[in-house]
């Protein structure tokens, strides 16, 4: 198992405000910061202002019996004021947060050096102890000291003078201050845990929260095997197993009830999907720890960019597993990945190529979409070859108007597209049947809804009702001269109709993403929670949700309160946005488990 060393201090940790969700999951990227292997303070700001990484976590936090709390290197402690030399330690997180103002760093406690500290916890006098001293951790103010400060951004009396008595900004000033953001347990022992102290664990954030809330960010950091089957440390039990060798762990499903009773304690779970070996199935060990917690977006897979411990010898993981393993993790609706570190590197990497390192494995994180998990079928009976799917492109217009009918499951529309300059000198009528439905004359529009699409294109649409064998025409007004005819054929089978990649749900928001072809056609889809409207896109736009656009497909995220048991729909509806329809395909229909 991976043994992180006594003088490990590890820096500032960052959440983005999601979820992520979210949706698919709203990603948090992790990475401790070691106190050592660092630039110096100037080079180290300057670098993490280039990293993407949410969480830093200070490292490592302990107490002692009476609730006393010591941080490795004295990274919080705040230190005697001199003007021309400060601790390091304390100058790289405080000036981080100052750098990074929508950064947060916690504090990990615990690890395998420090794990003296559970044994600490044993009594609720003890434990009452250290969630006291704790929540006024998170409530300390910390004083941000700066080097080259200019005068207005400098914080209260001026702390050090030249000699003819003007302030000296290239000494250290008091910039402001700052404060933590939240703790991560790092719950490891080199013996197995106990379910007393599981307990025990539980019992002491629970004070925590009562203390201080909700808002403070409390995660759990645990081994790999820690959710598998118990069974699993018997070699000749494989099913579910994450670690298969012959010499199996003795934590196999040490935390599996903490995980249950904590589900609702802490806001992420990082799974230490490392030190185990090359044959090591984090995939595996991640869906034992999803089903334990119940939320798949609560848990983060763990990397390290280090050597790390093996059966058959420590190794250095390649690049290009470390990559796979943060896309796997988005693809399938986790919550992001956390990484051993930046900071002291086994492999002399220079800081400012771990910053890349780990730049890489988030970009790449957030450019893999989510993909949506498909229900095996059973065919009941041989399937009847399907016809050629229609495309619902907008056509050509140059040469004069293009009508087209439109099927759904339920009702029909009829779209008429023509030149934005067509539209304002000529005049058409279309007809079902020989009867008039709806016009154009000379710039005015009657019965229809009118859309410009852009590129000189204007729709308009109007809904109704149909029978296979009905014919559809378009007139020129005044005259008996039928332009185009469409005999009406139901049941079509449409391209756009297979334009959801995916549909996410988690942290309050639903993600639905669609092929960019699609999206940015004049169809309609909309998404329904519980029979109630959610949000849309047509032509290219998403209302009442946010977007991210890429080459090949396009996510749009509205936030609601969903919970097991909603309904969540995806309809391809006629008209425009705006404009109430009863006519629609549902093409995604599903249930939130």
């Amino acid at each position: 198992m991976f043994k992180k060393t006594a003088v490990a201090t590890l820096l500032g940790c960052t959440l983005l405000a999601q979820m992520m969700p979210a949706a698919a999951a709203e990603n948090r990227y992790v990475s401790y910061l070691t106190s050592w292997g660092l630039p110096d303070v100037d080079a180290l700001t300057a670098q993490l202002k280039k990293s993407d990484i949410d969480i830093f976590m200070l490292s490592f936090g302990q107490w002692d019996s009476e609730g006393n709390i010591t941080v490795s290197d004295k990274m919080l402690t705040v230190p005697k004021y001199e003007g021309y030399w400060m601790p390091q330690g304390y100058l790289g997180w405080t000036q981080l947060k100052r750098a990074n103002p929508n950064k947060k760093v916690v504090v990990a406690f615990g690890g395998q050096t420090y794990e003296g500290i559970w044994s600490a916890i044993s009594t609720p006098a003890q434990r009452d102890k250290v969630a006291k001293n704790l929540a006024n951790l998170l409530n300390t103010r910390f004083p941000v000291y700066q080097k080259g400060l200019k005068a207005n951004e400098a914080v209260g009396e001026c702390l050090a003078t030249t000699w003819d008595g003007k302030c000296d900004y290239s000494q250290y000033q008091l910039a402001g201050y700052t404060y933590i953001d939240g703790i991560d347990f790092d719950f490891e022992k080199a013996a197995r845990l106990t379910q007393q102290e599981n307990d025990n664990l539980v019992d002491l954030v629970k004070r925590l929260r009562a203390l201080v809330g909700k808002e403070p960010m409390l995660s759990l950091t645990t081994y790999h095997v820690g959710a598998d089957p118990e069974n699993c440390e018997n070699p000749s039990v494989t099913e579910n197993c994450s670690y298969i060798e012959n010499a199996r762990s003795a934590h196999h499903g040490e935390v599996t009830q903490l995980l249950k009773d904590s589900k609702d304690l802490f806001d992420f779970f990082n799974v230490m999907t490392y030190d185990a070996g090359k044959n090591f199935n984090y995939k595996v060990a991640m869906q034992n720890y999803a089903n334990a917690v119940g939320d798949k977006s609560k848990i983060l897979v763990g990397a390290t960019i280090n050597s790390q411990w093996g059966p058959e010898g420590n190794f250095v993981e390649s690049k290009a597993n470390n990559m796979e393993r943060a896309a796997w993790q988005a693809e399938n609706g986790y919550g992001g990945f956390f990484a051993w570190t930046l900071g002291s590197s086994t492999e002399q990497t220079s800081f400012a190529n771990q910053v890349s390192y780990l730049n890489d494995m988030v970009k790449l994180a957030k450019e893999t979409p989510p993909v949506t998990p498909v229900d095996p079928v059973t065919p009941n009976e041989p399937e009847q070859p399907e016809a050629p799917a229609v495309e619902l492109a907008v056509p050509d217009v140059s040469a004069g108007p293009q009508l087209r009918y439109i099927d759904y499951n339920k009702g029909a529309e009829v779209k008429l597209f023509v030149s934005d300059k067509m539209l304002k000198t000529t005049a058409y009528q279309v007809k079902l049947n020989g009867k008039y439905i709806f016009s154009f004359n000379k710039g005015s529009a009657y019965y229809s809804y009118q859309s410009d699409l852009g590129g000189g294109v204007i729709q308009l649409t109007h809904g109704l009702d149909t029978k296979d064998g009905d014919i559809i025409t378009l007139n020129v007004t005044g005259s008996s001269t039928i332009s185009q005819k469409i005999v009406v054929k139901n049941g079509i089978n449409y391209i756009a109709d297979k334009a959801i990649q995916s549909v996410i749900v988690g942290n309050g928001k639903v993600s639905v993403t669609i092929s960019a072809k699609e999206y940015n056609q004049p169809n309609r889809y909309m998404v329904y929670l519980n029979g109630k409207y959610m949000m849309e896109s047509y032509n290219g736009k998403a209302y009442h949700s946010s977007v991210k656009k890429q080459a090949d497909r396009v996510t749009f995220t509205g936030s609601s309160s969903v919970k097991t048991g909603d309904k969540i729909e995806v309809k391809r509806v006629s008209h425009i946005p705006g404009v109430s329809s009863s006519s629609f395909t549902t093409i995604y229909s599903n249930v939130v488990k």
